[in-house]
């Protein structure tokens, strides 16, 4: 058995890779899902009163945290604004809630000049 050369393996048929799916699963798709939508903040009713200094919106939400959106001047143009507050009264809006105030003493708030920046 010396003068026998080795045979070479015997070729074997090539196993078939499984068939690819025609949709990527769902979570191969979405690798970074959508942050969830911010919960909306709660207007208040009503136009509330601004205490002098006051920057911040003092309404409660739903787990009853104020908003502490600022405060910003806020000239009216709706109907409904106007008719409650007056043509030419010194409105101030939230940014966050949209929340009107009115100044405590219209004409005297230290804060109404930094706040039409």
């Amino acid at each position: 058995m010396p003068d026998e050369k080795p045979q070479p393996p015997a070729a074997t048929a090539p196993v078939a890779a499984p068939p690819k799916p025609a949709t990527p699963p769902a979570a191969a798709h979405d690798a970074h899902p959508a942050p969830p939508a911010p919960p909306k903040k709660k207007k208040a009713e009503g136009i509330l009163v601004k205490k002098p200094g006051q920057w911040t919106c003092l309404v409660k939400d739903e787990k009853g945290k104020n908003c502490e959106g600022k405060l910003k001047r806020y000239y009216a143009t709706g109907e409904d604004v106007v008719r409650q507050a007056g043509s030419n009264a010194e409105l101030y809006r939230c940014m966050e809630c949209h929340s009107l105030y009115r100044p405590e003493n219209p004409g005297h708030d230290p804060a109404a000049r930094w706040s039409e920046v």
